[in-house]
């Protein structure tokens, strides 16, 4: 039973339950897995609290996967994080995973992120989302319908991540937009 908090970002993760089973051998050996599972009661962050998550880990060697998808609200809407797999525990890790938003309040959101009000709402899947080589990438998009049209963000990448300026990467299209509620909205 633990609990991880932070001042700065604000966040607090509290009644964290893991029984982790860890093989963190030099050599895949078949067949050999172990079961364990992790619990958090509740997750505290951009000013929100957000539902427990429950999830089953399976642990290979240099490997674990926690199963299966979770869901959570979030802002209004509903956030569900597909299975993740993390490989490689030993150096040059990887893992990988899928995130779908639906029905997301943007200016919830906006106001957690101290963004101006901004009515509209986010929807879309990202999948897979994956890390290998201090690199983030996505495939799949979101949807924001936001100032009378919608804003649509593909293929999103943060490189470099771990250097004092990570390279963000992503395609933006944009339809039906109001300028005037745009302008209005971000008192240009």
């Amino acid at each position: 039973n633990g609990e991880l908090r932070s001042d700065r970002p604000k966040f607090a993760v509290r009644g964290i339950h893991l029984d982790l089973p860890l093989d963190l051998g030099s050599r895949e050996l078949p067949d050999k897995s172990a079961l364990g599972s992790v619990a958090i009661d509740a997750i505290d962050a951009l000013g929100t609290r957000f539902s427990p998550l429950r999830s089953t880990i399976v642990s290979r060697t240099n490997a674990l996967t926690l199963t299966p998808e979770m869901d959570t609200r979030f802002f209004g809407g509903t956030l569900r994080i597909g299975p993740v797999s993390a490989s490689h525990l030993l150096g040059g890790v990887q893992m990988q995973t899928s995130m779908q938003v639906d029905g997301v309040d943007f200016n919830r959101l906006g106001r957690a992120l101290g963004l101006p009000e901004i009515a509209g709402t986010i929807e879309g899947k990202l999948d897979p989302i994956g890390y290998a080589d201090e690199r983030i990438y996505t495939r799949g998009g979101l949807s924001a319908r936001v100032f009378g049209g919608r804003v649509d963000i593909d293929d999103i990448s943060i490189g470099e991540l771990f250097s004092p300026v990570p390279a963000i990467g992503l395609d933006l299209s944009f339809s039906g937009i109001r300028l005037a509620d745009l302008t209005s909205a971000l008192e240009v």
